[in-house]
């Protein structure tokens, strides 16, 4: 079923977070939104001069609020260039260029303990516990900007993180692995910090390019970062070492040799446990795909971070993840996801790319 951009909203806010207009669906026209699971978001808009937005989006820190099916973002304007351009059929417009509000991460240090003062910190501290515990722990550094924390609901594998004066960012990004995004969006009059388990809809979802739902296809294969362990023990003052070989890295080193790379165990963890866990996610690192979705292959019910099966050239069907979701505005909404590590300005420009063919197309008609 196809979407229509009435089922968006698209507010104007000014810097303190207030709604104070509302863009008209002509005006979503050369919209185009990024959405990460794991990295900042953002967003692009040409619009004319003669809209009523245009003072407001002129104003200082102004930003969006966007509100569709399964699509909440928002996000401030970075940049705003006034252009007169006669060869346009915009004429003169304004073109922005803005940030989803995940920005916010990248501006804030992640305290070895944040909950307490900056006087009170030490070069760094280890933490350990469960992801979403310590994506929590990290997000509340944000409180001291205004964003409000959720609570945690203790899921996910166990994880650890040497906190060191990383963003709050770069620490949000390896703890959510591939078992959760994150994002901050406005909610109400306030900003809100998200972490979401990602959900696997790979025997829902499946594009190839067989079907032309896929534009694009890159299937790695590499050898294994790690066969064995060896675990690192602290005991008061006493350090000691023990070296584990699964069975799996066993099987793994009978192909590729020793790889080997030092464990240390959580608290709650034993040595076996440590390492296992470390050459499971070696052996699941070793196949990886990444590509584009076609630009008109309907997308609702993804996320970015969901997981998606995709057909390789040997006719193999693989998960993979979602990292973006491109969504652009030209006579109605039109979407591309990357997958794997595919960057999302090749997403972007396949969606400007079928802007210009549409706007070219509604001018044909409109002669």
């Amino acid at each position: 079923m196809s979407q229509s951009a009435e089922e968006y909203s698209v507010e104007v806010r000014d810097h303190a977070l207030n709604r104070v207009g509302v863009l008209s669906t002509q005006d979503l026209t050369g919209l185009t939104l990024v959405r990460q699971s794991k990295d900042v978001s953002s967003w692009t808009l040409d619009i004319p001069m003669s809209s009523d937005a245009t003072g407001l989006l002129m104003q200082d820190n102004a930003g969006i609020v966007v509100t569709g099916p399964n699509t909440t973002f928002s996000g401030r304007i970075k940049q705003c260039n006034d252009i007169t351009d006669t060869s346009s059929e915009l004429g003169s417009y304004l073109s922005i260029t803005g940030l989803g509000d995940s920005e916010t991460l990248s501006r804030v240090l992640c305290r070895p303990d944040p909950s307490k003062a900056v006087s009170q910190q030490v070069e760094s501290a280890l933490w350990t516990g469960n992801r979403e515990d310590l994506l929590i722990k990290a997000l509340s550094n944000l409180t001291r900007v205004g964003v409000t924390i959720p609570t945690s609901k203790h899921r996910g594998s166990n994880a650890q993180l040497t906190a060191n004066w990383q963003t709050v960012l770069e620490a949000c990004t390896s703890l959510a692995s591939t078992e959760f995004a994150f994002d901050v969006v406005q909610q109400g009059g306030h900003l809100v910090a998200v972490v979401r388990p990602v959900t696997d809809l790979s025997t829902e979802l499946a594009f190839d390019s067989d079907s032309g739902s896929l534009s694009s296809l890159s299937v790695q294969r590499s050898e294994p970062s790690a066969t064995r362990g060896v675990v690192k023990t602290t005991v008061g003052s006493t350090v000691t070492y023990q070296e584990i070989v699964p069975d799996d890295g066993a099987s793994l080193e009978s192909i590729w040799g020793i790889h080997e790379t030092l464990v240390t165990p959580e608290d709650d963890e034993t040595p076996a446990q440590a390492t296992q866990q470390v050459i499971s996610e070696a052996k699941s690192s070793m196949v990886g795909a990444s590509g584009n979705v076609a630009d008109d292959v309907i997308v609702n019910k993804a996320q970015p971070g969901d997981w998606v099966a995709v057909m390789d050239g040997l006719g193999v069907w693989r998960r993979t993840q979602i990292t973006s979701i491109t969504t652009g505005f030209t006579d109605g909404p039109m979407h591309t996801c990357t997958l794997g590590d595919f960057s999302s300005s090749e997403s972007r420009a396949m969606i400007a790319r079928r802007q210009t063919a549409r706007r070219l197309a509604r001018l044909e008609r409109s002669k």
